[in-house]
């Protein structure tokens, strides 16, 4: 008899224990937000020139850079190779060493209104390293992966988002892992006065640039994961504070080495000689090498319902296709 009163007793504490335990909260992060059918259904996605296509080889001798894809005065670059080069293909320098994890290949945003998260991915040609004479060496994901977003489509204020080495960090490929924030930081530039001559088109300004918001690892409101061949980021903005129209221009990079964020851009740290040519074999890359970037435009301040987002979608991929050519 005593038996059983004593485990009716710890029945009712263990219950007692259960109902006055808090509830586990669920996370607000989407680790399926590109899926197609679990997924937000108002992502943008944007394509960029890729080095590493096979048409930009030439055995034994190197990569080239597709013609337009790099464009020092709009602050865009398609350079996901090492400074020096042996030759030429058709009058142009071919690298002898190419970087797959610096080759952007697209990217893609999204955003949950609901939660209040902005997803982004940059999407990369793989992880190794490969040299003309055919070797190639896995490296994975060591380099500095960043998103720029200015509401105004020169840059002119906005934020700025990064991880550092993603895969030395061991961020996982979970935005709940608890590595997931932290190699990420933020930068500011929304309170930065706009003076003549700022923004990214204008090379050599000088200006203040982005201050820093966080410190490396010091907000979890910043997360990023590693999936497959992609670096993608998490930012709860609404706890950050920030106004979902900043997302309308998107700048994706992928980069070795990085200038000092309050003079970020490389083309007002270095001019058009100092930073060299992919196109030019007597003046090739000096200073700007290494690194990728792509620019994505919404066309508008917010996200559309989903309901008009499929014709939003095609007349925003076709001028994006346009933007390719004509602005990275």
């Amino acid at each position: 008899m005593r038996n059983t009163s004593f485990r009716g007793f710890g029945l009712i504490a263990v219950f007692l224990l259960f109902w006055l335990s808090p509830p586990v909260s669920a996370s607000i992060y989407n680790n399926n937000w590109r899926d197609i059918t679990d997924g937000l259904s108002n992502t943008l996605t944007f394509v960029d020139s890729v080095t590493g296509d096979p048409s930009q080889f030439t055995a034994g001798t190197g990569w080239t850079i597709e013609q337009d894809a790099d464009i020092f005065n709009q602050e865009l670059y398609e350079r996901p190779i090492s400074q020096g080069f042996q030759s030429t293909v058709q009058g142009a320098p071919a690298f002898d060493k190419y970087h797959e994890a610096l080759d952007i290949i697209g990217g893609e945003y999204g955003i949950d209104q609901a939660n209040g998260v902005a997803y982004f991915a940059i999407d990369l040609n793989g992880q190794n390293e490969r040299t003309a004479d055919g070797s190639a060496d896995s490296v994975g994901f060591k380099y500095f992966y960043r998103i720029r977003v200015s509401g105004n489509a020169d840059f002119f204020g906005g934020y700025m988002f990064g991880v550092k080495d993603p895969d030395g960090n061991s961020v996982g490929n979970s935005f709940d892992n608890s590595n997931s924030y932290k190699a990420t930081q933020m930068w500011s530039d929304a309170s930065a006065e706009w003076v003549t001559g700022s923004g990214l088109t204008t090379t050599g300004e000088g200006t203040d640039g982005y201050d820093e918001f966080t410190s490396e690892g010091d907000s979890n409101k910043i997360r990023s994961r590693i999936i497959g061949d992609s670096v993608e980021f998490a930012v709860n903005y609404q706890a950050l504070g920030i106004e979902t129209s900043v997302f309308s221009n998107i700048i994706f990079e992928a980069t070795q080495g990085l200038t000092d964020p309050q003079n970020y851009f490389w083309n007002d740290q270095y001019n058009f000689n100092q930073a060299g040519s992919p196109y030019d074999p007597s003046g090739p890359p000096q200073n700007v090498y290494e690194l990728d970037t792509l620019k994505g435009s919404e066309e508008q301040s917010t996200v559309p319902e989903p309901a008009s987002f499929t014709a939003w979608l095609v007349l925003g991929c076709l001028a994006s296709i346009g933007r390719r050519k004509n602005s990275r």
